[in-house]
């Protein structure tokens, strides 16, 4: 899909700009991934960022104060997910269908479960990552969404450090600080 130079120089930026915001707060590779689909198939990706519910994983439970622990009914979530997911897929073109369902599979298991038992695949390049900050994570989904991060923005963490650097620091520091 990537067939000319300003295509592929339009991926590298749009990667490059979420990347030097967000890179110790997300998966680098999920990342590349969901920038990827954002260029080549953008009401995908509309789809994706409006159905999160249906890409990553729930929590455990939640708990609420009057009524304890409160589970989720998994296999209502994989029906709606399917459902979702069949109306979805089936209206793209067969090649904008197969390079989403390629693509997604990779940093989604819904996404994969789906492709597997539909049929539309029958193995995949299976990515292993140890990071915990994948996209796949309900707390972690919303991040790789800031659409079009300025280069000139700081990052939670990074946000955080300078905050509390200036908390931390006397009247003459400050003044080394912002500077």
């Amino acid at each position: 899909r990537l067939t000319n130079f300003r295509l592929l120089g339009q991926l590298v930026r749009g990667f490059d700009g979420s990347l030097h915001v967000l890179k110790r707060e997300v998966n680098a590779f999920d990342l590349l991934v969901i920038e990827s689909v954002r260029l080549l198939l953008p009401s995908t990706y509309e789809f994706i960022y409006r159905n999160g519910d249906y890409f990553h994983e729930p929590p455990g439970g939640m708990e609420r104060w009057n009524e304890g622990q409160v589970g989720f009914d998994e296999e209502s979530r994989k029906k709606a997910a399917a459902e979702a997911f069949s109306a979805h897929f089936d209206a793209l073109p067969r090649a904008d269908k197969d390079l989403a369902l390629t693509v997604l599979a990779l940093i989604f298991s819904s996404v994969k479960t789906y492709a597997l038992e539909s049929k539309a695949f029958r193995t995949f390049f299976a990515y292993k990552s140890k990071e915990d900050r994948r996209i796949s994570n309900a707390s972690f989904f919303p991040r790789y969404f800031i659409f079009a991060v300025p280069a000139t923005m700081f990052g939670e963490m990074e946000m955080d450090e300078f905050i509390a650097s200036i908390r931390n620091a006397d009247e003459a520091a400050l003044h080394s600080t912002f500077d």
